[in-house]
């Protein structure tokens, strides 16, 4: 509020309308709002910087993922292509073999016995006959019969085949170690010879497969 005469106030009022009345206020909402504005931009930019930061590190996180996947298909391949190289081999060794039997047994003869052991093969026609010999586990006992080793071509030209204990399931370890051992017994009865390594490659189930599925023996002399 002013005074009459009172040029201290009257000034000062006049000042502050003078200063009010040149101020233009589309001047100041230009002014605020340009501030606004510059503020928002402002924090625009710093986001984008910020988030140009973040997917420059999402982007290197990213092609390290792709040389990631690129090694681990790279590797997959590798193991694949090993895989394929392993069951080749397998095949190549199973047709070897296959081969090798048709080829072994060209000019053989197999005679299938049927009947009683002594009696179909304790005859003088068998003497010193045969070049080979098997005999399974549950037909074993016959290797002890005197007339039996008599069937082989002498002086280490035949060769006894026995089965052991390897497939017989009822037996435990300790069952099937006395049953191969007793083999050993029938087979020195009848001075026959065994054969350490076996003349033939046995297959093996795995590294941990040590038994022997079948023995062998030489014939003895005359």
């Amino acid at each position: 509020m002013t005074k009459a005469n009172d040029i201290y106030s009257g000034l000062g009022a006049e000042a502050g309308q003078q200063s009010v009345e040149s101020e233009d206020p589309f001047s100041l909402l230009e002014t605020e709002e340009d501030k606004k504005v510059d503020g928002e931009e402002t924090v625009k930019a710093s986001e984008k910087e910020q988030g140009g930061g973040c997917g420059g590190g999402s982007g290197g996180g990213g092609e390290e993922e792709e040389v990631e996947k690129t090694e681990q298909k790279k590797s997959l391949l590798v193991e694949a292509e090993k895989k394929e190289e392993e069951e080749e081999e397998a095949i190549a060794k199973v047709l070897l073999r296959a081969e090798t039997i048709v080829k072994s047994l060209a000019d053989a003869k197999v005679f299938a016995m049927v009947g009683q052991p002594s009696k179909v093969l304790d005859k003088a026609q068998f003497e010193h006959f045969f070049d080979v010999a098997f005999v399974s586990a549950r037909a074993a006992a016959c290797i002890q019969q005197p007339w039996f080793a008599r069937l082989l071509k002498p002086n280490g030209n035949g060769i006894l085949a026995v089965e052991s204990s390897k497939f017989i399931v009822p037996l435990n370890k300790k069952q099937k170690d006395e049953f191969d051992a007793k083999l050993d017994e029938f087979a020195i009865s009848q001075q026959l010879q065994k054969l350490v390594p076996p003349p033939i490659s046995r297959r093996r189930r795995d590294e941990n497969d040590t038994s022997d599925d079948c023995f062998f023996y030489s014939s003895p002399p005359l």
